[in-house]
C-alpha cells in the first residue's frame, strides 16, 4: 500500500497565523472522502477534534475547501470541494490535497494519509475515495506565542521558550531606540505619531509631532465644567433628602396597603378550602356512579379507538404514492413523501442495487461501506443516485418511526484494487497548433509546427 506523505514549506508557514480557518465555500463541484471509524490511527485524536482539507490560494496562504468533525465511535463522511471557472475558491483538477487535524485546544498538527486503493493525494473531480490510515506528525518546539521562539505547528513543548517578546524600536540611530527590545514596532518613526501639540489643551501629547485636529477642551473650560458639576451635585443631594423625606410620609400608607392584602389573602385561604370541600363532594360522586357500574373506561377507550381510527385515516391520507422509474447509472429522484423519514429505512428494498446517494450540500450515503451521512430524507429535496440495475415502479414506503440501523465496514473489493493512476500509461491526447488550436495533422501545410499533448503531461514538438 503507497503512502503519501503531506508536507508544507517552511516559507509558507511563516505567513500563517497559529488559527486555521477550518471554514470552507460550497462551490458545486467537489470529491467525497470517507474515513471509517476502524481506520488505522498512528498517535492520538482527540474527541471532536477537526479534520481539514486545504489548498494553497493565489496569495499563497492555505484556504480550506472541506472538513469535519472527528469521533471515535464514528465514520466520517467530507467533501471536497473544487474551483468555479477562473474563481480561486477551491481544488484545481490534480491539486495536492494538505490536511490538517486541530484539537479542541486549538493545536494544530500535519496529517500523513494513506489511501484504501493506494492512489495519490490529489483532487478528483466527482470522485469518492476512502482513508484507511491516518498518521499525526509531531514536532517539538516553544508553544508560547509570547515568545520570540515560538513554533505555531509545535504538539510537544521542548523547553526552547527562552527570550520573551519585547516590543519597540530597534534603530540605533533613532532617538526612539529602545536596548531592551527584540521585535520591531512603529515607535522609530515619531512622524507617524498623531495627536494634540497645543499644551493649553486637555488632549495635549507630548509625544505627538503632527496635529490631527483633537485639541478640543481648553484646561480652563475643563476647570469651570467641575465647578459647575460640583453645584450641580449638590442640588441633587437637596433633591435626593427632599424624595426621602417623602417616603417617610408614604411609609403608614404602605403599611396599610399591606394589611389590606394580607386581609385579601386570609379570604383566598377561605375559598380554598372551600374548593377542597368541594372536590371531595365531586370524588364522593364519582364513587357513586363507579358503584352504579357505569364503567367510565370503556367508554373513554371506545372514544380514543375513534380518534386513533381516524388519525391513521388522516395520515392514510397524508400523500398519494409516485411511483418512479431508476435508470441505471446517475438519476436524480425527489423525494414524494411529506415527512422527513430515515434514507436507510426508505431505500431498504433496493439498498443491493445502490452504489451511492448523495445530497445537495455531498452529504453521501455510502452501503457498501454501511456509511450513511444523509440522515432523514427531507420533503421536496432532490437527491443524486448511482444504481447497478434498473429499477422500475419505485415508490417511497410510508417508514415514519422507522430506522435503518448500519454498521461501518470495508467491503473485500476495496482492499483488492489496484493502484493504477490514469497518468501511468503515456497516451496521445491531442494535436495543437501554436494558437492552441486542435488540427488534423494530414491537413497541415509543410513547416508549421504541430504539439502532441500526453495524458501523463509531457509535450513534444514536431515540424511538418
Amino acid at each position: 500500500m503507497k503512502r503519501v506523505l503531506v508536507t508544507f514549506l517552511f516559507v509558507c508557514s511563516l505567513t500563517m497565523s497559529s488559527a486555521i480557518d477550518f471554514d470552507y465555500e460550497l462551490t458545486g463541484s467537489n470529491q467525497s472522502i470517507l474515513i471509517t471509524s476502524s481506520v488505522q490511527i498512528t498517535g492520538v485524536i482527540g474527541e471532536g477534534s477537526t479534520i481539514g482539507a486545504f489548498f494553497t490560494n493565489n496569495n499563497g496562504d492555505l484556504t480550506c475547501a472541506g472538513s469535519g468533525i472527528w469521533y471515535s465511535d464514528q465514520s466520517l463522511g467530507m467533501a471536497l470541494w473544487g474551483s468555479v471557472g477562473t474563481e480561486d475558491n477551491g481544488f484545481s483538477e490534480g491539486e495536492q490535497i494538505i490536511w490538517y487535524l486541530q484539537s479542541l485546544d486549538g493545536t494544530l498538527t500535519e496529517l500523513v494519509i494513506v489511501y484504501g486503493d493506494g492512489g495519490t493525494n490529489l483532487y478528483q473531480t466527482n470522485s469518492f475515495r476512502w482513508i484507511s490510515e491516518l498518521i499525526l506528525i509531531q514536532n517539538e518546539g516553544c508553544m508560547d506565542d509570547s515568545f520570540v521562539e515560538y513554533n505555531p505547528f509545535a504538539t510537544s513543548n521542548d523547553g526552547s521558550c527562552l527570550t520573551a517578546i519585547i516590543y519597540g524600536c530597534l534603530d540605533q540611530n533613532s532617538p526612539f531606540y529602545n536596548t531592551s527590545a527584540n521585535t520591531p514596532d512603529s515607535s522609530c518613526n515619531p512622524s507617524s505619531i498623531y495627536g494634540c501639540t497645543q499644551a493649553q489643551f486637555y488632549e495635549y501629547n507630548e509625544w505627538a509631532t503632527v496635529d490631527d485636529g483633537s485639541c478640543d477642551v481648553y484646561w480652563q473650560a475643563l476647570y469651570y465644567d467641575g465647578v459647575w458639576e460640583i453645584d450641580d451635585l449638590e442640588e441633587e443631594v437637596v433633591d435626593l433628602q427632599n424624595a426621602i423625606n417623602t417616603s417617610n410620609n408614604s411609609y403608614e400608607a404602605l403599611l396599610a396597603q399591606l394589611e389590606a392584602v394580607q386581609n385579601l389573602l386570609v379570604e383566598a385561604e377561605n375559598s380554598l378550602a372551600f374548593a377542597n370541600e368541594s372536590n371531595d363532594n365531586f370524588e364522593l360522586q364519582v364513587n357513586e356512579l363507579l358503584d352504579e357500574n357505569v364503567d367510565l373506561s370503556i367508554l373513554i377507550s371506545g372514544q380514543q379507538i375513534q380518534i386513533d381510527d381516524l388519525v391513521e385515516g388522516y395520515e392514510n391520507g397524508l400523500d398519494e404514492p409516485i411511483a418512479v422509474d431508476i435508470n441505471y447509472g446517475w438519476n436524480m429522484i425527489g423525494f414524494t413523501r411529506k415527512i422527513p423519514m430515515d434514507s436507510g429505512a426508505s431505500f431498504e428494498e433496493i439498498l443491493d442495487k445502490v452504489i451511492l446517494i448523495k445530497d445537495n450540500s455531498a452529504n453521501l450515503f455510502w452501503p457498501e461501506f454501511g456509511f450513511n451521512g444523509l440522515g432523514d430524507l427531507i420533503p421536496g429535496h432532490g437527491y443524486q443516485i448511482k444504481v447497478n440495475d434498473d429499477i422500475d415502479n419505485f415508490i417511497f414506503p410510508y417508514v415514519v418511526g422507522e430506522r435503518l440501523e448500519m454498521s461501518p465496514q470495508v467491503p473485500t473489493w476495496a482492499f483488492e484494487m489496484a493502484p493504477t493512476h490514469p497518468n501511468e500509461v503515456k497516451i496521445l491526447v491531442r494535436k495543437i497548433n501554436l494558437l492552441g488550436q486542435e488540427v488534423i495533422e494530414s491537413q497541415v501545410m509543410t513547416g508549421e509546427v504541430i504539439l502532441y499533448l500526453y495524458s501523463d503531461g509531457s509535450v513534444e514538438k514536431f515540424i511538418r
